[in-house]
């Protein structure tokens, strides 16, 4: 994962530091289909931003090359990293932390355990498969009476 650009006018305190990212689509995204497809993309540039940088980004670019039959290119601005998503970031760090704590108890369990886990489970998957496969349940169709 790389940023393509990083347009700034330093060291001006003032300064502008967009993040650009270049993307080819064979159609012009909508407005709102841009922003929502990238967010994630975008706000992972920002965190890498500012954590090599120390200082905030004030912006993202968006320059799209359509592949038509006549090419065009649409740029698409957005502001700085909604704080939502700068919560979700930073709460991934937990998640992962729990993960690992869930991972570490199971590990920790006696094999017996875990071996009959995985047999009921085996079994639930089995019934779930084989379900599929019989026909309904109910009255069987009798055609020995028609």
């Amino acid at each position: 994962m790389s940023i393509d650009t990083v347009r700034t006018t330093m060291p001006d305190p003032t300064a502008i530091r967009l993040l650009i990212d270049y993307k080819s689509a064979a159609r012009s995204p909508s407005e709102g289909m841009a922003e929502n497809q990238h967010a994630t993309q975008l706000a992972c540039y920002a965190l890498l931003y500012r954590s090599a940088t120390g200082e905030r980004e004030t912006g993202f670019e968006l320059h799209h090359l359509i592949k038509t039959k006549v090419p065009k290119v649409i740029i698409s601005t957005y502001g700085p990293m909604a704080q939502v998503l700068e919560q979700l970031a930073r709460s991934s760090h937990w998640l992962g932390l729990i993960i690992g704590d869930v991972f570490g108890l199971v590990t920790g369990l006696p094999p017996v355990v875990i071996s009959l886990g995985v047999l009921y489970l085996g079994f639930i998957v089995y019934r779930r498969i084989r379900r599929k496969r019989l026909p309904q349940r109910g009255y069987p169709q009798d055609e020995y009476y028609q």
